[in-house]
């Protein structure tokens, strides 16, 4: 069997593009992805002189690798993961409201409200803390947002 053949039959289950994909470059992107993936796979098998080495296992490991790496600068400040923690500086410093700063592409910039958003509802506000980066409706949600260390659920 041909190399291509052999590339096309291991990347088989693991393909993420789709037929009709409108943009050609996300396609190719995608494509020379999966591609990179494998061919790391293929240098693994021969650096460590494993003759197998299953090829989910292989991206699972991969995954966890580059999270592990990368995943920390990813994390937003206003995360409520840290129930226990009661040392949170949203809780702790003074937060005032203030507009949304103006961008070149946008004259009058909006974003979605943290704490409808944790509740299920989607508002664009124009005001957000700047200290936590998490825009904000200033008549109820600032105050439970910036008091309360888990704000979802009703207000």
């Amino acid at each position: 069997m041909g190399g291509v053949d052999l590339k096309d039959q291991l990347l088989q289950p693991y393909l993420l593009e789709r037929k009709k994909m409108t943009k050609w470059y996300m396609k190719l992107f995608r494509r020379l992805l999966i591609i990179t993936v494998l061919n790391c796979m293929v240098i693994c098998r021969e650096n460590s002189g494993q003759t197998k080495i299953h090829h989910l296992k292989f991206r699972v490991e991969l995954v966890q690798a580059l999270c592990i790496e990368h995943g920390s600068e990813s994390v937003r400040k206003f995360q409520d993961n840290h129930s226990t923690d009661k040392n949170v500086p949203r809780l702790l410093e003074r937060h005032f409201p203030e507009r949304i700063p103006l961008t070149e592409k946008r004259a009058r910039p909006t974003k979605r409200c943290v704490v409808c958003y944790k509740n299920n509802r989607r508002k664009e506000k124009v005001f957000w803390c700047p200290e936590c980066e998490a825009a904000l409706c200033v008549e109820e949600c600032f105050k439970a947002f910036h008091t309360k260390l888990n704000f979802s659920g009703k207000i």
